[in-house]
C-alpha cells in the first residue's frame, strides 16, 4: 500500500466515537490551555517563525521584545537585519529568524500592500492558503496549519510530536517515529471534516497531555484518564 492509499484508508476505518470521547475527557482535564498564539494572521506568522527550536517562555519573550522595539510591522520594512538580530537572538537561531522575518514581511507587503491580510485568506480554499504560506521563509507545513487553525479559524490539525505520539498510542494511526511528515498528513486527513472546535480542542489538549502525562519516555499511564481507551496501555 503506498502513502496515498494509507492516507485515505486511515480515515475510512477511524473510530470517531472513541476519538470524540477522548476529546471530551482531555478537554475537561486540561481546559484548552492558551499557548499564546495570535489572532491576527501576520502576528501569528511572526510568532511561528520565532518559535523554531525554542520553548514557549523564550518564544513569548522574544516576540514581545520585537513588538516593543518596533511600533508596528510596517517599521520592519525598512529595518536592518542587524537590528532585528540583536532583538531575536536570545531565542536562538537569530540570524536565520531575523532573515526569515524580514523576507516574509517584505513579501507579504509586496503581494498585498498591507498586513491586514486575514480578509484575503479566510474564504480561500485550504489548499491555496497552504500553498501561499509554505512559500514564506521559515514556514513549513505544520507551521502553515498552525496559522490556519489559530488565526484563520480553519478546521485543520497541525499535528506536533505530542499529537502524533498520542494518536499512535491510542490506535488511531500506526506510523513509525521516523515518518513524522507522513503522520502529519494522515492525522490532518483524519481530522479534516471535524468541527473547528473539536480540532482546536485536539490540538491544545492533546499537546498538554503529551507534555505532562503521555510523554515519549516513562509515560504516566496509571494517572492517565483515557488509559482504558488506549491501545498502548491495554497492551502493557
Amino acid at each position: 500500500m503506498n502513502m496515498m492509499e494509507d492516507y485515505i484508508m486511515s480515515k475510512a476505518f477511524i473510530d470517531y466515537n472513541k476519538l470524540y470521547r477522548i476529546v471530551e475527557i482531555l478537554k475537561k482535564e486540561y481546559n484548552s490551555p492558551n499557548y499564546n498564539n495570535k489572532e491576527k494572521m501576520i502576528d501569528e506568522i511572526i510568532y511561528i517563525i520565532l518559535s523554531k527550536r525554542t520553548n514557549h517562555k523564550m518564544n513569548n519573550l522574544t516576540y514581545d521584545n520585537l513588538k516593543d522595539n518596533f511600533n508596528d510591522w510596517y517599521d520592519l520594512l525598512n529595518a536592518n537585519i542587524s537590528d532585528v538580530y540583536s532583538i531575536v537572538k536570545i531565542g536562538g537561531l537569530g540570524k536565520e529568524k531575523s532573515k526569515n522575518i524580514l523576507k516574509t514581511i517584505n513579501k507579504i507587503y509586496l503581494d498585498y500592500g498591507t498586513f491586514e491580510i486575514d480578509k484575503f485568506f479566510r474564504n480561500k480554499p485550504k489548499e491555496e492558503v497552504i500553498e501561499y504560506l509554505i512559500e514564506l521563509p521559515g514556514i513549513g507545513m505544520k507551521s502553515a496549519l498552525c496559522i490556519m487553525l489559530y488565526s484563520l479559524k480553519l478546521s485543520v490539525q497541525p499535528a506536533d510530536i505530542h499529537i502524533i505520539r498520542i494518536f499512535n498510542r491510542l490506535g488511531f494511526i500506526n506510523v513509525k517515529k521516523n515518518s513524522h511528515q507522513k503522520a502529519q498528513k494522515v492525522i490532518n486527513n483524519i481530522c479534516s471534516n471535524l468541527d473547528y472546535n473539536i480540532n482546536y480542542s485536539i490540538h491544545v489538549n492533546f499537546k498538554a497531555h503529551g507534555e505532562t502525562k503521555c510523554k515519549s519516555n516513562n509515560p504516566l499511564c496509571n494517572k492517565c484518564k483515557v488509559n482504558k481507551l488506549c491501545n498502548f496501555y491495554n497492551e502493557l
